[in-house]
């Protein structure tokens, strides 16, 4: 598990910038509940 935190920190700020971004352009309706579950 030595994984080194800015690298997981980048992936983390990179999957969180592609959220933002799908639900600022209306890919993903704002009041639906994102579940990590749910396939992609």
């Amino acid at each position: 598990m030595g994984w080194d935190i800015s690298v997981s920190e980048r992936i983390y700020h990179k999957l969180a910038n592609e959220l933002l971004f799908k639900i600022i352009n209306g890919t993903i309706p704002m009041g639906s509940k994102l579940s990590p579950c749910e396939g992609s």
